[in-house]
């Protein structure tokens, strides 16, 4: 029977593990604790080219915004790049609604909306990153806990060692899980 542990790395025994957002696969592999500067750059370039476009800083051509092309197109880049690994394989996922959303964006010449979808997007994905990240770290640690899902209702105890040496009791109704100290 596969563990929670093993479920979110992604050895389930039923299917290969799916891969994450940066193409790799495993626990520690593109989803840490920290943000990348390349990230961190991306979302500064994107949230700078917003400002020019909307205070009309550099606009060359009266009905078309260089500024604001060139920075969706290259501040989006890694959003484009997953909406296009995910048309491959046949999902429908978050990036490819959002590549959408942004290729109308350009298409109507809305060129500040799109800057700020391709923002949120960039600054969504890095709270992504951060929330598995912490959340990967939090399993390890805690990897001789059992976590017991009961679906008739039924109160169910099960007392599990912490990675310290302490142990929980912790109870279960349905899918409702709290845990006390015990």
């Amino acid at each position: 029977m596969p563990t929670l542990t093993g479920l979110l790395q992604g050895q389930s025994g039923e299917a290969p593990p799916s891969k994450d957002h940066d193409g790799a696969n495993g626990p520690d592999k593109g989803h840490g604790h920290s943000v990348s500067l390349a990230d961190l750059s991306r979302v500064a370039f994107v949230a700078l080219a917003a400002a020019a476009v909307a205070f009309h800083i550099y606009e060359p051509f009266p009905s078309f915004s260089l500024i604001g092309v060139a920075a969706t197109m290259i501040g989006g880049y890694p959003i484009f790049r997953e909406a296009l690994e995910n048309i491959l394989e046949r999902r429908m996922t978050m990036e490819l609604s959002m590549t959408i959303a942004l290729i109308a964006a350009l298409l109507i010449r809305e060129f500040f909306t799109a800057l700020v979808i391709t923002l949120f997007v960039l600054v969504a994905e890095i709270l992504e990153q951060l929330t598995v990240g912490r959340g990967r770290k939090a399993i390890r640690q805690d990897r001789h806990s059992h976590i017991w899902r009961s679906g008739c209702g039924q109160d169910r105890a099960c007392r599990g060692a912490n990675a310290d040496g302490t142990s929980e009791l912790r109870w279960c109704r349905g899918i409702e899980f709290r845990t006390s100290a015990g």
